[in-house]
Formats: structure tokens, sequence, C-alpha cells
């Protein structure tokens, strides 16, 4: 679901609770649309502050985030506002509006106490986070001009004015007069959900649909044709779960999928999904970082992949139309040598062609049957300059054969090494992995190296191959790019080793580490599964992996990065799967 009011009054009263009285210590910005708050009071809490289009929101994180060297514009005015600040109260936006106020007692630069108003405003794609002095906008995360929005600018200098109030009923005086209820449901001219969710403020569609579905009610079923029996159920639960977050009633959950995936969350029991696909948890935040979390790091990462993909898929993309030019050229020459035969035989018989004929059919010496070949033949031509032609025409054809082969083994190779990055960046997890593949591709030709501007730099953090423990204890590494999978291969790894890679497909380099013992047959299907897992064709149901040891993996001079030789193996068909014990990045 989405952060809708009823979602945001539970947060409001946890993060009002825990952070009122709180001194603020440190302000950062590590993404441009994300800030982060840490706050002490009693501990250190981290609060983010998100204002992106895909997972707007607010709340406590654990997650470790990369900030930039140098600080964004908006960052550098918040500290220089509200570092050292005491937050004095956290509000929700009126009648349960998508909106939480941060009030901040702070000092000026002239050494006078001041107040200052932290809003954000969870609303989709027009989210923001705003900070305001007396009531007037000082910056905001995002600006919004008057060729962006005629309705409401969002500007420096500018006085702040709430944003445009929706045809929408505050739920908390519908939950006193069911009047007001009906009236607003009955009038909708929608089905039940939608008449909630669209004409009481701070209810999402998910929301609806929990109220709907405790009131017995088909999604499908009209307002206007509800019977007294069926508005009065919708009342009285409705009334349950307002009354619940105004009080504070907390019994949150997270829905799966079955395979472990959160897919939606509320602050309430979600009776739309099967008891055994829900678990709680313990606060809002919880609820968010859990839900949010994994999700948002995904779609910061393919977000920032975006360029490098395009640019791989470009690279592919004229691999594949090389590769059909080579396949068009070696058609086209395929019958060279009947022109040298053409060529010679209009030699042999210079005197018996009679000049100004289209063509000629002349006995093959080569044919040990004595049959005859036809040859097209220029009139214009003598018999002598015709036989030039098929050789020059023979000729040309040979150079070209000549070189195709060398030009289609190439374009092959090249084309293997992007399938190999394209799959390294499907995997990549961390801005460490991107930079090392951005490297990659810089060193190797298909991309040039951005400017670096002169200022400090951080140490570059190299990425490292995931560890895993197999059931019968052994180590076992796994390379998630072409740069570690180097590394990995042919300098982690000893000759005893066990090298194991996806047959003839791109993916990881899977290394188990001997350390000179017997590895069990249980601990080699690991290895491949997780192999066939960190492959092309993972989300296959079998796949052929070749194993093999270290000493039998070879890198030939000049071969891009991952690229490797190998011989003794033997192959395994295996289910993808990385359900082996993970320990950490080594």
């Amino acid at each position: 679901m989405a952060l809708d009011g009823i979602a945001i009054a539970y947060l409001v009263r946890e993060l009002d609770a825990a952070l009122t009285g709180g001194k603020i210590d440190k302000i950062h910005q590590p993404e441009p649309d994300e800030i982060i708050l840490v706050i002490r009071k009693d501990v250190n809490r981290r609060l983010l502050l998100s204002a992106g289009a895909q997972a707007p929101r607010a709340h406590f994180t654990e997650i470790p985030k990369d900030n930039p060297m140098t600080a964004p514009l908006f960052c550098m005015v918040l500290r220089k506002h509200l570092l050292g600040g005491r937050i004095t109260g956290i509000t929700q936006g009126a009648g349960f509006e998508r909106v939480i106020n941060f009030d901040v007692e702070a000092v000026s630069e002239m050494g006078e106490i001041c107040q200052r108003r932290l809003i954000i405003e969870i609303m989709g794609k027009h989210s923001n986070i705003i900070l305001l002095g007396g009531g007037v906008i000082l910056d905001s995360i995002k600006r919004v001009t008057h060729e962006m929005s005629s309705l409401r600018e969002v500007l420096p200098g500018r006085t702040y004015t709430e944003p445009p109030a929706q045809d929408k009923i505050n739920p908390a005086a519908a939950m006193d007069d069911m009047e007001i209820f009906t009236t607003r449901l009955l009038n909708s001219g929608d089905t039940a959900p939608k008449a909630l969710s669209g004409g009481f403020n701070g209810i999402s569609p998910a929301t609806a649909k929990e109220i709907t579905h405790r009131a017995g009610i088909d999604a499908g079923a009209m307002a206007d044709k509800l019977e007294n029996a069926e508005v009065t159920r919708l009342y009285n639960v409705f009334g349950t779960i307002v009354t619940d977050a105004l009080s504070g009633k907390f019994n949150g959950e997270l829905a799966e999928n079955g395979k472990g995936a959160a897919v939606d969350f509320a602050p309430y029991e979600m009776t739309v999904y099967p008891k055994e696909l829900r678990r709680g948890a313990e606060n809002m935040s919880r609820l968010l970082e859990e839900f949010y979390g994994a999700k948002d790091h995904a779609l910061r990462i393919s977000q920032k992949s975006q360029d490098l993909r395009r640019l791989v898929a470009q690279n592919i993309e004229r691999c594949v139309r090389k590769y059909d030019a080579h396949q068009r050229t070696s058609l086209e020459i395929e019958n060279r040598d009947m022109n040298r035969l053409s060529g010679e035989l209009l030699t042999a018989n210079l005197y018996q062609i009679t000049p100004g004929l289209q063509e000629v059919t002349l006995p093959n010496y080569y044919d040990e049957n004595g049959g005859n070949i036809t040859i097209k033949l220029d009139a214009r031509l003598t018999a002598a300059q015709n036989a030039q032609r098929y050789f020059k025409r023979y000729n040309k054809e040979k150079r070209a054969f000549e070189a195709l082969g060398p030009q289609m083994e190439q374009n092959a190779e090249e084309l293997k090494y992007l399938e190999s990055v394209m799959e390294s960046l499907s995997k990549a997890d961390n801005l460490a992995e991107l930079n090392e593949i951005r490297e990659e591709l810089a060193e190797t030709g298909f991309a040039r190296r951005k400017n670096v501007k002169k200022e400090a730099k951080r140490p570059a953090q190299a990425s490292q191959p995931v560890s895993y423990t197999s059931s019968d204890g052994f180590t076992i590494l796994v390379g998630k790019n072409n740069r570690q999978n180097d590394e990995l291969t042919m300098k982690t790894a000893n000759p005893g080793d066990i090298w194991l890679h996806a047959k003839d497909i791109p993916g990881s380099h899977v290394i188990i580490r001997t350390e000179n013992a017997g590895v069990p047959d249980s601990t080699l299907e690991e290895a491949a599964s997780l192999a066939a897992f960190y492959s092309k064709a993972g989300a296959s149901a079998l796949v052929p992996v070749d194993y093999t040891l270290r000493r039998h993996v070879k890198k030939p001079a000049g071969a891009k990065p991952g690229m490797v030789i190998y011989t003794h193996q033997k192959t395994a068909f295996v289910k993808p799967s990385d359900k082996v014990s993970h320990e950490k990045h080594i």
C-alpha cells in the first residue's frame, strides 16, 4: 500500500514520542531526494526523509548509505538552520493529510532563539521536503517554479502554502457522524472501495479494500446499491480503523508472496491476505524499513546503472548487426572457387571462344567424369578480359574470406564479453560494483572515462566476491563482475581449488576452497547451483555447469576481463539456487 494518512498517523505518534526533545546532531543528503537526520535523545537515531517519487516516506533507518564528498545545497541550508536545534514537536497535517511537520527550536547566526519547521509532503511524484522560517520557505529539496506548477510555487523567499485541498472529508468527522459518512458514500457513484478512498482523506485504496473486506462486502459492489445493514457494517469497520489510528493501537503487518518477498504493509491486520502470508512488526518504522529497504536500494542501483545498461545494450546490438553482416558476406563469397575455375577454363580456351558471346560451355578438366561447365560472359569484353574479370573477383573474395574469419572470431568474443558485463550489471547491488564495471568498460574501450573534478575524492572502495559456506563447511566464493572473476580465479584461488562456471553462458566464476581436502558431492552440487544462479540462465529450471581444477583454467594473453579457457572439465546439470549459508563479502 501507499503510505496513506492512516499509516502516517501511527508514524507521527511514534516519531513524536521518540524524538521530541532530541537534538539534531548531523544532517546528510545521500541521494538527491533524500535526507538523513541523526537525532540524539538518550540514544542516537537516524531518521530518513525521502521525497522520492517511487517511495516517499519517513522512518528510522539502520541501513548505511554513502554520502557525497561535497554536501548538496539543500543539505547545507539544513545544516545552517537546524544543526544543534531541538525538536519541539512532530505533527501530522490536519485531517489525516499526508504531511509531517517537524518543529525545531534552533539558534540563529546572531545567537537568537528561532523557530524552524521542516515539512515532508508525502504525495507521490509531487513529494517534497521543505524548510520554513516564520512561514517563509527557506529552501526545499525540490524547487517548484511557476512554469512547473501554476497552482503552487515552492521557492526560497515565497510564503508557504499548504498543498491544494482535495474534495475529501476528514475521517475523524465522518467517524463521529454516520449521516456524513452515509451521504458521501452513497453519492459517490463508485464501487464501495473507491467511494471510501475517493471520499475520505487519508484512506488509500488498500485501506479501503481492507475496510470492505472486513465488512463482508464485495469489492465490486456499487456504493449506492448497498443495503442499510451493509452501510452500517462499513461504518463500524471504518470507525474502528480511524479510532485505532487516533489512539495508536498498532497491529502492523507485512504481507508476503509465499517466497519471502514483502508485497504489502499496513499498520493494522491485513485480513485481505491469508494469515500464513502475514507477519507482524514491532512499530511503524520497522515496518517501513523492512518493506522499502531492499526495494528502494534495488531501485537506486537500477537507476544508477541505466546509462551503463544502455551503453552495453548498444554495443551488443552493434555486435549482432556485425554478425548478420558477416553471415551475408559469407554467403556472397561461398562460390569464390567457381570464379577461379571460370577464369582458368577461359584462359585455357582463349582461342576457341568467339567474341560477343554472352555465355560459353567448356569442358571442366577438374571433373573426373568429364563434365562441362557453362560460364557467363560480358559480350563487350574479350575472352582474356572475361578471364581477368573472374580472377579479380576471386582474389577480392579470397581476401574477404581470409579477413572474415578473424573478424567473426573477434566479434564473437566481443559479444560474449558484453553479455557477461550485462549479466554483471544485473547482479550488481552496490555502487562499488557499478564503479568497477564502469572502469572496466573504460579500460576495454567501450566507455569514456568520466571527467573527475579537481576536488578531494573519496578513496575507492573495491567490491569483493560473495562468500558462502557449504553444508559440509567448505568456503565457496562467487565473483560478481569480470574484475572480481579475474581476481578470484587468477589470484585468490589455489591450483587445487575447484573452479565452476555455467557452460557456454555468461555468469560468475565460482571457487570451492578445497584446502587440499576431498570435496563431497553435496558441496559440489551447492557450488554448481550458485554458479547457475549467478548466470544469465539463473531463472531456468536446469543449467549445465562446467567444473575443473583451478590449475586447468588459463587466461589467454590479451583476453578481456573475466574471459578464460579451461580443460579437463566435467559437466553437472543443476537447479539454480542461492540457498547456501551466506556469510559475508570477503
